[in-house]
């Protein structure tokens, strides 16, 4: 994803501030935000709806499903998944804390982190 949000970055002179040691400020880093999710939907949307797969899901073969292993659901099952996910990391300066306590509960016996367990989810092999 990082390759893809780069040039978007280039262009709206975010290199250029780092080079010039300014410190981004939050309407900045809410308008990257902004930028690398919607780049994230439209790299993976088609798959998520279609298949309960990102791309690296697909390149790894597991996919989501609900705890019964059907279908994830968009609007029931990966809205409720994601929007945590992705939402925490902006809650000002705890939330990269709760993002990495939430990914380390994969260390758990059913390998669910945070938000598939809100989300009522599990990642399986295909």
């Amino acid at each position: 994803m990082g390759l893809l949000i780069a040039p978007a970055l280039f262009l709206l002179g975010f290199f250029d501030q780092l080079e010039a040691g300014a410190e981004p400020g939050l309407m900045w880093q809410l308008q990257v935000g902004l930028i690398g999710t919607l780049v994230w939907l439209a790299v993976n949307i088609k798959f998520l709806i279609a298949k309960g797969q990102t791309v690296g899901k697909k390149l790894l073969k597991i996919r989501i499903v609900t705890l019964s292993g059907e279908y994830a659901d968009p609007k029931s099952a990966l809205l409720p998944r994601y929007a945590f996910y992705i939402g925490i990391g902006y809650i000002p300066v705890i939330g990269s804390i709760l993002s990495l306590i939430n990914v380390l509960f994969v260390f758990r016996a059913d390998k669910r982190c945070i938000h598939d367990l809100l989300a009522k989810t599990k990642v399986v092999k295909c």
